[in-house]
């Protein structure tokens, strides 16, 4: 029979159409990554669209995530000639932390895989940084806040009386990404 045939690979491994079952072995499990919250870090997998058929393989449409923590880079062409092949990309870049899990559709001319259909998951953790993921160190000078660039030894004024009080004690809370202080007065 002619006509084209449809195979996607992650990480050179087979993914079957209607795979629900992510797995790191085929780069379908994008695995921890920290959040804006951290420093915001994502995670680029490629996955491989073979044509093992013997006609033209026409992806018709967008390939599309069902989450929009997950986004795709589309192949270079539209058409993947029998023997052939194209890839494209899936990045996780979470924006919030929890595990996140999406339905990715690739539309295509192939009758019986028509869309190919699987799922990827990752997990948007909080990382281990100080300060909400800038690299800078801060200087509480009575109620104003002054940044220091680490590297450069410079500083600047980040907010000028931010309280009618002198702030006394400055700590980071990891869980809601704020900084919280107590005040030594309530005058300058």
């Amino acid at each position: 029979l002619d006509a084209p045939e449809i195979t996607l690979n992650g990480n050179s491994i087979e993914i079957i159409d209607g795979d629900n079952t992510p797995s790191a072995s085929d780069n379908t499990n994008f695995g921890d990554v920290t959040t804006p919250d951290g420093i915001g870090d994502s995670v680029t997998n490629t996955f491989t669209i073979l044509n093992t058929g013997n006609l033209d393989l026409v992806i018709s449409g967008a390939i599309t995530s069902s989450d929009s923590q997950f986004s795709i880079t589309q192949p270079s062409s539209l058409t993947i000639a029998s023997g052939s092949s194209d890839t494209f990309t899936i990045t996780f870049d979470p924006s919030v932390t929890g595990t996140h899990t999406s339905t990715i559709e690739i539309p295509n001319n192939d009758s019986d895989e028509n869309p190919y259909n699987f799922s990827v998951t990752g997990e948007g953790v909080i990382g281990d940084v100080p300060f909400n993921c800038d690299y800078y160190a801060y200087l509480f000078q009575r109620n104003d806040i002054y940044a220091v660039d680490l590297a450069s030894g410079n500083t600047y004024l980040v907010k000028e009386d931010i309280t009618a009080g002198n702030i006394n004690g400055v700590g980071y809370n990891p869980t809601d990404g704020f900084m919280w202080g107590s005040l030594s007065s309530p005058e300058k």
